[in-house]
Formats: C-alpha cells, sequence, structure tokens
C-alpha cells in the first residue's frame, strides 16, 4: 500500500510521461521518484514525484540525494579504466599484482574478470550469504571471504559478483595510494562540478537525502537501519542526485574523461573463454529494446531503486531514482525512452472489451508463483512474479508491456490453441491459467463438503503455527516440511472458510513445495477482521500443497 501517499502522486501535467511515471510510482509503491530525460545534451526533463521524506511530508526533487545502490558500479570500473588510461594498470593483470592478499586460488582471476563479473569469485550477498556492517574494513573482508573456491574457472561463464567489485574498488585504492571514493572525488566529481555526489554514510547529516523505505505487511518501514549493516565499498556505496547525474552523463561523449578508445572497451559485450558473449561490459550491461540498443546499470538495496540508460544510436539518457527497496526500475527506463525514441514506441491496436475480459484472470509462472490479470479501458494490468504494470495490445492475444521488453501471448480468441506464454528479456515461459478473477467466478455447489472442513482446520493450524499432536494427513509432505517452523501469515486468523469453487490443473503444469498440483479451490475464509479470499492448491490426494491470498 502507498502508506496514504495517493494525494502526492496525483496528476501534475498534460505531459504523458509524467502520467506514466505516476504509473509506476503507484504500482511499485514508491514515496518518491526523480527523473531525468537528456536528448544530444540537452536536458529535456528533470522532475520529482512523490516524497524524499514520509515523515516530514518533503517533496522529491531532481536535487533530492538518493543511495545510488549498484548504480556505483559503472563508476568504480570508470575509476579502473583511468588508471588504465594512466598507463598504471592493465585490464589483463591478475588482481593479485595490485592485492598481493588475495588467496593464490585466485591467482588467474584479472581485473578484465572482476569488471565482466567473469572471475568465478562467488558473490558475498547471495552465494555466500554474507553480510558485512558499513564500517567493515577491507582487510576484514577479504579474509573472512578468502577460503571461498572459484565457483568456475574464470573467464568461462557470467555471473553478477558484488565481490568483484568490492576487490576492485581496493585495487584502485591501492594503485592510486587513495581511498576509491577519493580517487573518484579528485578525478571525476569535482572536476564535473558533482557536488551531490559522494561515498554514502548511515551517520552523515546529507542535506537534501531522501529516506528510504521497505515495505512490510503494515505499510511502508523506515530502512535508514539497515545501512549500518551493509557494507558500502565498490559493489555499492555512493550517493548523488538526478542532476549531478545529469553532468556526469556530458562526460560520457567525447574525450573529456575516457577517450572513445576507452569507451569503446567499456561498452562492448564480455566475450567467453568458448567464444560466446555475455550481456555485460566493463560494468555496464549491455543490451536492446525493440532492436535500439542501450547500456544500463540499476541499483536496488533496502530503501532505494536506481537505473542509468543510454541510447547511444538515439542520443538520449534516462535516469530514475526512487527511495523504495524491494523494487526494480529496469523496464520504466524502457517505458520512458518509448515517449522520446519514435522506433521504441509500440503499434498499439484497439481490441474488444470481450477479448480483455477474456485475457484476465490468475495464471501460474514460474512454478510457484501467480500472475494477475485484469483489464482497464483498452488495456491489461499484469502484477505478480517480478512483473507489474501496464500491457497494450498489439493483437487480440498479444499484449505488450508499457516499459520492459516484455510479451503476454494468449490463447487466440478465434481458436489458436498455442500459449500461454511470457516472453522477457531474451527468455520465454510457459504460464498455466488457474482460474478467472474472484469477482468473475460462477457460484458452485460444494462438491465435498467434509473435505473443505478438513482444510479449514488445515489452515487454522497453519495459520497458529503447527503443533505437536495437530493432524498433519492433509498436508503434503514437503508443504509440513516447509511451513513447520512458522506461522503462515496468509491465513493468520482463518477462522473458518466457505466453498467458492474449484477448478481442475492440467497434468504436470504445476508444482508447489515439488508437490504435483491437480486442482486448485477458491474459498472465502473468515477472520476477526473481516474476509480474505483465498486459493488453495491440493495434490491428487486432496492434500494441501499451497496457499495464496487473492485480491481483485
Amino acid at each position: 500500500m502507498l502508506f496514504g501517499l495517493a494525494a502526492s502522486f496525483r496528476p501534475i501535467s498534460a505531459d504523458p510521461v509524467d502520467d506514466y511515471l505516476l504509473r509506476v510510482a503507484r504500482q511499485q509503491d514508491f514515496p518518491g521518484l526523480a527523473v531525468g530525460v537528456i536528448r544530444d545534451g540537452k536536458l529535456l526533463k528533470a522532475r520529482g514525484y512523490g516524497l524524499a521524506s514520509v515523515e516530514h511530508n518533503v517533496s522529491a526533487t531532481p536535487t533530492t540525494i538518493f543511495d545510488l545502490a549498484s548504480l556505483t558500479k559503472p563508476f568504480v570500473a570508470e575509476a579502473v579504466l583511468l588508471l588504465f588510461q594512466d598507463g598504471k594498470l592493465s585490464l589483463d593483470d591478475p588482481l593479485k599484482k595490485h592485492v598481493p592478499e588475495v588467496p593464490d586460488a585466485w591467482s588467474g582471476v584479472t581485473i578484465r574478470h572482476l569488471l565482466t563479473h567473469t572471475s568465478g569469485i562467488p558473490d558475498y550477498l547471495n552465494e555466500m550469504g554474507r553480510n558485512f556492517p558499513h564500517d567493515t574494513a577491507t582487510g576484514e573482508f577479504l579474509k573472512a571471504i578468502s577460503g571461498e573456491s572459484l565457483a568456475f574457472k574464470s573467464g568461462e561463464k557470467w555471473s553478477y559478483s558484488n565481490t568483484g567489485y568490492v576487490l576492485l574498488a581496493m585495487a584502485v585504492s591501492k594503485v592510486s595510494g587513495q581511498p576509491y571514493q577519493e580517487f573518484l572525488a579528485h578525478r571525476l566529481f569535482r572536476p564535473l562540478g558533482m557536488e551531490d555526489t559522494r561515498a554514502d554514510s548511515a551517520d552523515a547529516v546529507v542535506l537534501n537525502r531522501a529516506t528510504g523505505y521497505v515495505s512490510s505487511p503494515d505499510g511502508l518501514r523506515n530502512g535508514t537501519y539497515l545501512k549500518h549493516l551493509m557494507m558500502n565499498h565498490g559493489d555499492r556505496g555512493l550517493i548523488s542526485s538526478v542532476l549531478d547525474l545529469v553532468k556526469w552523463d556530458g562526460s560520457l561523449d567525447g574525450n573529456k574523461i575516457l577517450t572513445d578508445e576507452t569507451r569503446q572497451l567499456m561498452w562492448t559485450k564480455v566475450r567467453l573463454n568458448g567464444g560466446g558473449t555475455a550481456g555485460y561490459g566493463l560494468g555496464w550491461f549491455i543490451g536492446e529494446a525493440d532492436g535500439r540498443p542501450f547500456v544500463r546499470h540499476p541499483g536496488g538495496s533496502p530503501g532505494t531503486a536506481t537505473v542509468f540508460t543510454r541510447f547511444p544510436k538515439d542520443g538520449l539518457t534516462v535516469i530514475l531514482l526512487a527511495n523504495r527497496g524491494q523494487a526494480a526500475l529496469q523496464g520504466a527506463d524502457i517505458g520512458v525512452a518509448r515517449h522520446y525514441v519514435p522506433r521504441l514506441r509500440r503499434a498499439v491496436v484497439p481490441v474488444s472489451p470481450a477479448d480483455l475480459t477474456a485475457a484476465t484472470g490468475y495464471y501460474n509462472i514460474f512454478g510457484g508463483q501467480i500472475l494477475r490479470v485484469t483489464s482497464g479501458d483498452g488495456f491489461l494490468e499484469v502484477e505478480g512474479a517480478g512483473f507489474g504494470g501496464r500491457f497494450v495490445p498489439l493483437a487480440s492475444n498479444r499484449f505488450a508491456a508499457e516499459g520492459p521488453d516484455h510479451e503476454l501471448l494468449l490463447p487466440s480468441v478465434v481458436g489458436n490453441s498455442t500459449g500461454p506464454t511470457m516472453k522477457f528479456d531474451g527468455e520465454e515461459t510457459t504460464l498455466c491459467r488457474l482460474g478467472p478473477l474472484v469477482r468473475d467466478l460462477r457460484p458452485q455447489v460444494d462438491p465435498a463438503p467434509a473435505l473443505t472442513l478438513r482444510l479449514g482446520a488445515t489452515l487454522a493450524a497453519l495459520g497458529r503455527g503447527l503443533r505437536d499432536g495437530d493432524d498433519l494427513a492433509g498436508i503434503a509432505p514437503r508443504t509440513r516440511s516447509d511451513f513447520s517452523n512458522n506461522p503462515v501469515g496468509e491465513v493468520s486468523g482463518v477462522e473458518s472458510i466457505a466453498f467458492l469453487a474449484s477448478l481442475a490443473v492440467p497434468d504436470g503444469a504445476i508444482r508447489r513445495h515439488d508437490t504435483a498440483v491437480t486442482q486448485v479451490i477458491y474459498v472465502e475464509g473468515a477472520t476477526g477482521n473481516g474476509q480474505r479470499t483465498l486459493m488453495l492448491s491440493l495434490d491428487s490426494d486432496d492434500r494441501l500443497a499451497d496457499v495464496d491470498v487473492l485480491s481483485d
């Protein structure tokens, strides 16, 4: 929920970019959002939406300072490339040449491997499952992780590694003789007049700093305290504003900071040992949308979401900064660009209300997640599983996201039975339609009242937390194991259930908690605070495999 922020996101102009970004802010529950758009070196748009501080009712503006999170990485890469241009290091130098403390097992790892995420050194966050307080010394960090083996031979694969960029920042400090943030300030920030860009600190008083928020079942929570638990050294650790990043964007053309040759290296896809490539260069993701190439880097951590994207053939740059974690802005950058680059615009066609209604409902995706598809005035709204936002019709059964390169393809109303599928980021996955929206359900007579009664008791037990002596025969074994330690929030407080409808699931189409699902049942759960509509996934023995809360 938006924590009462609807008034701060009211329409503010007739600009369709404003309308689009207001939708993005609502869909992703951003308290505040700032945008910058540059075309051929000219600033076309710089604007803030919503609140930089909910507590103090302070509006977000283009001068609001946000945590960049992983948008720090292109700056670390630029520091390395400046030292490369200075002749102080080679991209093919072993890391150990500049940071001799690294273990011998990493002796084959080069600076280039680290820049391109092909080193094989595991990511300390996702693969090692570690985190370090923000004041952790780099030597302590290195000592803590130096026992890790390479996940693969350097150069063989691409795998995003925050660890690699911490090590690069260490290399910059060693080679330059300065802390890497000071090196960047001396060589980049001060020459460009980037007065808002600096090293982050949870304790420092920073004028115009946005408060970072995270979501909870009760609404927004202040996420600032989490910064004390997070290391800020190369993988993240910088703060900046839209207007400062506009200055940086101006330096990425010509020979102001990096030479043409160096930028060409930076924005060329890495070539793997086997001859293939990965969509990453030296500190930048490299891709395309509808055939138009882009380079970008996103960032995300508790309390922030960022993205900086350049469309080099179109002379366009889009900057988006927001102050809520658990969200992503990749895709919204493409959505903004579509308003400025005609070749990116969708060829939207009108479709009938019947076609839109036929597309609505709940869909299973990625094995165990749910997409909710609702309809609006000539479009679909898709939410869940990392997707979100308006999908516009390109045909009666083909809908495309306003922003990201995502498409929803559904069985045609004229008889084509293929699909449904979701296309995204060059991949395609099959969907399974679970059933209609709750408001479109046709009432059914309960075919098995005894089963409904048993399921109600099972949900009540899950809601309060399983206990010794509970009848667990109605729960699939893996589900029972996965839900054994804590109460299940989705059904907390459910006292009884009433049957609404049941639908069969195609064989093998869905697995939940490693259990094949053969039917889903819609029920209305009664709690002390009102009703809650639930979808229960059952196996062939009518045992509960999973439960989801539905809301139209």
